[in-house]
């Protein structure tokens, strides 16, 4: 995905407290929804998704859901005026 139009980075977040109901959570951002519609729409790409998610060893349990950023802190900044 790292190659298709629009992508513009992916972060693998891993929880630090053991026994979380989200172990690794990835987030991946896109210039676009519809851009990442298209990329998704790459045989290969859902071949392997199919394979990650078939496979009992990984244990991978998918909720992909697309957000926007509503807060961005940045240092220095001010959340109440």
């Amino acid at each position: 995905m790292a190659g298709k139009p629009g992508f513009v980075r992916a972060r693998l977040h891993q929880s630090l407290i053991n026994g979380a109901e989200l172990r690794y959570v990835n987030v991946a951002r896109w210039e676009s929804g519809a851009q990442l519609e298209e990329a998704q729409k790459d045989p290969e790409w859902y071949a392997n998704t199919l394979q990650m998610l078939n496979d009992p060893e990984l244990h991978i349990q998918a909720r992909p859901s697309i957000y926007e950023v509503v807060v961005e802190v940045e240092p220095g900044a001010r959340l109440l005026p």
